[in-house]
């Protein structure tokens, strides 16, 4: 926000019963840098919708898998966001020539909208990435499925739903190292691997290959993969599902109530 977004923000706050944050780093950064008051600033994570997310059965993942013209023995590698340079989805192609580079038969898949696409289209045409734009797509939830692994190269969050989804659909996940994705896997080591987040502009060489060889040793050993995909599903059925997050607002909308009640 600008600055004189942020003092109608803060003006705004004052008359809210709470500020919802989806995460502890957000409400941390609610009241250090937007100067909301402590008490008012209350989290409250965000749920997936585990019915819809979740692990295909092995015919339905073939299906996806050769509806994409993927060979057998090429891991499919996906990224699903908004294309924008919080997203820095630049840095995914990158990824990806550095992955073919290592000699490893991997395909990647991106889909998402936003000003980016462009360049993110030029980048892939350019370059033998082995890479293609779908676009937006309705069927994510079983391209997540089918992903051998998932792959986000965000610089910020509040608390990703893109990775929270990958976790819900059993597939693994490499992904910065900020606080609101450290927050989500607890420092759990079966969950996921964390590298270094992506600094402003153009992501160092030196850092992707950093990247590549945190995802190659994953996409190496299939049980840590499938250790990651059931250790991601678990966490989020037992902690970050819809139904415990809207559970978790009735009671936060009832108290306010029953607050304000004569």
């Amino acid at each position: 926000m600008n600055d004189r977004q942020r003092i109608r923000y803060r003006s705004e706050a004052k008359h809210a019963g709470r500020v919802l944050a989806v995460s502890e780093a957000v409400r941390r950064y609610c009241i250090e840098s937007e100067g909301i008051a402590p008490e008012k600033v209350q989290t409250l994570v965000n749920g997936i919708d585990t019915e819809r997310f979740r692990p295909l059965a092995p015919g339905e993942t073939v299906r996806v898998r050769e509806g994409l013209g993927l060979a057998a023995g090429e891991a499919m590698v996906l990224f699903v966001g908004r294309f924008t340079d919080q997203k820095a989805p630049q840095a995914f192609v990158r990824f990806m020539v550095a992955i073919r580079t290592a000699g490893l038969p991997a395909r990647g898949f991106m889909c998402g909208k936003g000003p980016l696409v462009p360049e993110v289209e030029a980048l892939i045409s350019a370059r033998d990435c082995g890479t293609t734009y779908l676009g937006l797509r309705e069927d994510v939830p079983d391209l997540l499925a089918a992903a051998d692994l998932f792959v986000s190269t965000s610089r910020n969050e509040g608390l990703p739903l893109n990775v929270m989804e990958a976790m819900a659909s059993g597939t693994p996940f490499v992904a910065p190292s900020i606080p609101q994705i450290r927050e989500l896997v607890d420092g759990s080591p079966h969950t996921s691997q964390l590298f270094t987040p992506p600094p402003p502009g153009e992501v160092p060489s030196g850092q992707v290959r950093e990247w590549v060889e945190t995802a190659s040793a994953l996409l190496a050993a299939p049980d840590r993969l499938r250790a990651a995909g059931f250790g991601g599903r678990r966490i989020i059925e037992d902690r970050f599902s819809l139904r415990s997050m809207v559970a978790a607002h009735e009671e936060l909308y009832e108290s306010l109530c029953r607050k304000s009640s004569p």
